[in-house]
């Protein structure tokens, strides 16, 4: 075993403790800054449409993206294109999010999501 592995996996378990740590304390989501944002409605719900850069902020959480979904009804933000979420000095990167704000719950989909702390230690994989 190689003297700096055992360190990198230690990282490498702390950033995925920290990515899977619930996001509390803010209850309302704010939306910083869009290149435009309307309400919509689609098969009776009705969505706030946000198309970017968008940047939300949650919980001490940054959520950037090009366009994003939010439906007003289930607090539920579907996101797209170049998304990110940083926090402290972590980030996570994908092409798609769907952030369930009630459950502080992000999943990301892609064909790479990547998980990086502070340290430069790197997480990639499909989804998270």
């Amino acid at each position: 075993m190689q003297s700096g592995r055992p360190h990198r996996i230690k990282a490498l378990l702390l950033l995925l403790t920290v990515a899977a740590l619930p996001l509390r304390g803010q209850d309302k989501v704010q939306l910083i800054s869009a290149k435009s944002a309307q309400l919509i409605e689609k098969d009776g719900e009705n969505f706030r449409k946000v198309v970017g850069p968008a940047k939300f902020f949650h919980n001490n959480t940054y959520l950037l993206c090009d366009t994003a979904l939010w439906n007003v009804s289930t607090n539920i933000i579907d996101a797209m294109g170049h998304v990110r979420i940083i926090q402290d000095q972590t980030t996570l990167t994908s092409e798609t999010l769907q952030y369930v704000v009630d459950e502080d719950m992000a999943r990301f989909r892609g064909n790479l999501v990547q998980l990086e702390d502070k340290d430069n230690n790197t997480l990639r994989t499909r989804y998270l």
